[in-house]
């Protein structure tokens, strides 16, 4: 096993590969969730064509080049003689960006502007801040010495509407 593979036993551990889709996952599942994240970045979005046979991979094959043989041969294992589609991913870029925002230590706009987002798009991801709770007045205060707050009677309401003002003043 080379340093990039990781044990069989720390890839099943890893909950990370559950939020994968399909493909990815099973690529995730041999070789650790960096591969599914590489086959996306590499793949995401595209249709490609899975050879049967191993050794018509590393002949010149897209998957070999970009990948290496090893995941290349894993994925003729996998899903040899089938077209995928790989998935773009996109929404695992989308969990990390808000981790970012969350995390981020600086005001909306700061964080905006460093993470090349919106300051609206922030504000909507980050909870709004709330403001301290005032402490308690004393038992004292002027609007026990006042008695409650008088009830008001609602205002009327006007309609903009002519017909309306003529039917109740001809009452």
């Amino acid at each position: 096993m080379d340093a990039r593979t990781p044990s069989p036993n720390s890839s099943l551990r890893d909950p990370r590969i559950a939020r994968l889709p399909k493909v990815p996952r099973a690529l995730a599942k041999r070789l650790g969730y960096e591969a599914g994240l590489q086959l996306m970045a590499a793949f995401g979005g595209r249709q490609i064509r899975i050879p049967t046979k191993r050794f018509s991979l590393t002949s010149g094959n897209e998957i070999a080049c970009v990948l290496g043989e090893e995941v290349a041969a894993i994925m003729a294992d996998l899903f040899g003689g089938e077209t995928i589609e790989i998935p773009k991913g996109s929404f695992l870029k989308a969990d990390a960006l808000r981790a970012a925002i969350l995390a981020h230590p600086g005001s909306h706009n700061e964080a905006a502007r460093d993470l090349g987002v919106s300051r609206r798009y922030v504000r909507m991801v980050r909870p709004l801040a709330k403001p301290a709770k005032r402490e308690a007045a004393p038992e004292s205060s002027s609007r026990e010495k006042a008695g409650p707050r008088p009830v008001r009677a609602p205002k009327p309401t006007l309609s903009l509407n002519p017909k309306v003002h003529r039917q109740e003043g001809t009452s």
